[in-house]
């Protein structure tokens, strides 16, 4: 029982910082985009370490190790793109999530099809919860460049209606 509670407890938490997250997203779009590069640049700058250390290990045991050395470059190369471009990483932001929000879409089809064979009641929101993403998907393959602090926005509305709906969840439990 005590483990039920916590569970919900860690549950409403999570949800909770969905919602705080999402609201900073909505409301600091372009803060938020240099920071998330930060963030990756700081990432990207760690893992070149770990990869040109890891190649000097293996340097000085008489191995090869060029695979590391090229990882250590490359994720140097991106730290050093984050942290000196983070508009040229911003422009590709909308290409990235936009093929995430068809794979997204595509991959909820069979359950809104589903729906509807089974005339399940509510079918009309599995439709909307898979045409949603599939349509704001493609807008952004074809339109990257215009709406990237609308994408971060957007993101930011859908972390705070999925906590939102998490926080109702736990409620209902």
């Amino acid at each position: 029982m005590d483990r039920f509670f916590r569970s919900r407890g860690e549950s409403v938490l999570t949800s909770l910082l969905y919602v705080v997250l999402g609201l900073v997203l909505v409301l600091y779009p372009a803060t938020s985009g240099r920071i998330f590069c930060w963030i990756l640049g700081a990432g990207a700058l760690i893992f070149a370490v770990v990869q040109a250390l890891s190649a000097w290990s293996a340097r000085r045991a008489g191995f090869s190790a060029p695979g590391s050395v090229i990882a250590a470059i490359g994720l140097l190369c991106l730290a050093i793109v984050c942290f000196s471009a983070p508009e040229l990483l911003l422009s590709l932001l909308p290409f990235v999530l936009g093929g995430l929000l068809v794979l997204d879409g595509i991959t909820r089809l069979p359950m809104a099809w589903d729906a509807v064979q089974n005339r399940i009641p509510m079918a009309w929101l599995m439709i909307l919860i898979t045409a949603l993403p599939l349509v704001l998907g493609v807008v952004l393959l074809f339109r990257p460049f215009t709406v990237v602090t609308s994408v971060i926005r957007f993101f930011g509305v859908s972390i705070i209606l999925g906590g939102v709906l998490d926080l109702a969840g736990a409620r209902l439990r």
